[in-house]
C-alpha cells in the first residue's frame, strides 16, 4: 500500500511540474503555481506564428511570465536582460517580462529604441485583453507594427515585396506564375492600382470576404487596387476592392467578371481563369478611366478605328447597290407615268373625318441583380449600382462580393 501512495505521489508531482512548465519552450514562457493558462495547444499555435515572424521579419519576439523571478524592479530588468542577451541572433529581438507586480520590455536591433519607448502599450495591450491568449497576440502583433510600419494578422499569409501571385493552393505551374505576375505587374503600373490574384486551400477559420480584405491590408499594397481571391476550400471566388478599385469595378462589374470565369474555374483551368479577370480588369478600369464606368445602368463604350468605319461603309454601300439592282431586275411590268392621277381609282378615296391622339407610352427598367449566392458581407444583397462597402479588421474600406463555382 505504501509503495502504491509513493507512486501515485511521484505521479502527482510529475502531472505538476510539467503543467508548470509545458509552456517553458519556445517565444513564449509560462512559469506558475496556478494552473489557469491556457492549453498546450494554443501557446503551440502562438509559438509557430511567432516562429513565422522571426523567419519572415527577422524580429525574434519572447513573452515571459515567471511568478518565480525576484518580485522586483531590478530583479525583472535583470532577468529579462539575462534572458535577451542569451537569445541574440535575428535582426531585432524584443522580451516582455512580467512577474507578480512587476514588467519590463527589453529590445536589441535597430529599432530597439521605438520598442522600448512602447514599453507601458505593449503591457498594456497584454495585461487588459479579454485573455491572455488574446493578450500575447496582441503584444506581438503590435512589436511587427512598430518595427516594420505594416500591421500583421496571423490569420492570412504574410508576404515581402507585393506579389501580384500568390498561389498558396498551388493551382498554377512555375511558368504561369510568372507569366500571370508579369501580365498583372504590367496592368499594375499602366492603372497606377495593385491588381493581384490570392489562392488558398484552408481560410483558417476566416471568412471569405475576412481572409481576401487582411491579405490585402496586412501586406502593404497600396491603397487603390484589386484582388481576386480563390479559396478552394469553400469552392469560392471573391474579388476585394479597395480606393480607386471600389470606385472603377462594381458590383455590377465583379458579377460581369464571375460570369466570364466561373466556367475555367470549375474546369480547372486555372491559369485561363486568372488571365480572363486580368483582362476584364483592365476593361473595366480603362472604360472608368475615360470617364464611362460600367455599371447596372451603363455599357462599354464600342470604339472602331478609322479602318474599320470605312470598310463597314463600303460593305454597306455594296450590299445596298445589290439590293436595290435585285429589285430593279424583278420589275418587268413597270414603265414610266407621267401622271400621278393615273395611280388614283376612281370614287375610292374619302375623307370622314380626322384627330390627333397621343397614346401613353410607359417604359420601366429593371436593373440586373447580383447573385443570390454570393458569399461575405454582401451575401443575399441585390445590387442596383455602385460598390457596396465594408470595413475590414484594419479599419479600411473595402468593396467586393464573392460567389461559388
Amino acid at each position: 500500500m505504501k509503495k502504491i501512495l509513493k507512486v501515485l505521489i511521484a505521479v502527482l508531482l510529475l502531472c505538476g511540474i510539467s503543467q508548470r512548465t509545458y509552456a517553458e519552450d519556445g517565444y513564449i514562457i509560462m512559469k506558475e503555481d496556478g494552473t489557469d493558462y491556457s492549453s498546450y495547444e494554443t501557446y503551440q499555435e502562438l509559438n509557430e506564428d511567432l516562429e513565422h515572424i522571426e523567419e519572415e521579419y527577422g524580429i525574434a519576439i519572447y513573452f515571459i511570465y515567471d511568478d518565480s523571478i525576484e518580485n522586483s524592479e531590478n530583479g525583472i530588468s535583470s532577468y529579462a536582460r539575462d534572458f535577451l542577451n542569451r537569445h541574440l541572433g535575428a535582426t531585432n529581438t524584443v522580451v516582455l517580462a512580467i512577474t507578480e507586480n512587476y514588467y519590463t520590455v527589453k529590445a536589441d536591433g535597430p529599432q530597439s529604441d521605438l520598442v522600448t519607448k512602447d514599453a507601458k502599450k505593449l503591457f498594456e495591450l497584454y495585461n487588459y485583453a479579454a485573455s491572455r491568449y488574446d493578450g500575447i497576440k496582441d503584444y506581438y502583433q503590435y512589436v511587427v507594427k512598430i518595427i516594420n510600419e505594416v500591421s500583421y494578422s496571423s490569420g492570412v499569409p504574410t508576404v515581402s515585396g507585393r506579389p501580384r501571385v500568390y498561389d498558396g493552393a498551388g493551382l498554377l505551374s512555375e511558368n504561369e506564375v510568372l507569366s500571370l505576375s508579369k501580365k498583372l505587374e504590367d496592368l499594375s503600373r499602366k492603372h497606377n492600382m495593385d491588381i493581384l490574384v490570392l489562392t488558398s486551400d484552408s481560410l483558417n477559420g476566416m471568412d471569405t470576404d475576412d481572409y481576401a480584405d487582411d491579405f490585402y491590408d496586412y501586406n502593404g499594397y497600396q491603397d487603390d487596387g484589386v484582388l481576386l481571391f480563390v479559396s478552394m476550400s469553400s469552392r469560392e471566388m471573391y474579388i476585394s476592392t479597395k480606393g480607386k478599385g471600389t470606385e472603377y469595378v462594381t458590383d455590377y462589374g465583379i458579377d460581369y467578371i464571375f460570369e466570364k470565369i466561373s466556367d475555367n474555374l470549375s474546369d480547372g483551368k486555372y491559369y485561363d481563369a486568372f488571365v480572363k479577370y486580368a483582362d476584364h480588369v483592365d476593361r473595366l478600369i480603362s472604360e472608368a478611366e475615360e470617364g464611362n464606368i460600367i455599371d447596372v445602368d451603363t455599357e462599354p463604350k464600342r470604339s472602331f478605328g478609322v479602318v474599320n468605319v470605312g470598310i463597314s461603309a463600303i460593305a454597306s454601300l455594296i450590299a445596298s447597290l445589290i439590293t436595290a439592282l435585285v429589285l430593279k431586275g424583278q420589275m418587268k411590268n413597270v414603265r414610266y407615268e407621267r401622271y400621278a392621277g393615273n395611280y388614283i381609282a376612281g370614287n375610292s378615296f374619302h375623307i370622314t373625318g380626322m384627330s390627333d391622339m397621343l397614346v401613353n407610352r410607359h417604359v420601366s427598367r429593371t436593373p440586373r441583380a447580383r447573385h443570390n449566392d454570393s458569399s461575405g458581407r454582401g451575401s443575399g444583397h441585390v445590387s442596383v449600382g455602385g460598390s457596396s462597402i465594408h470595413t475590414s479588421s484594419s479599419g479600411s474600406s473595402h468593396g467586393g462580393h464573392g460567389s461559388h463555382f
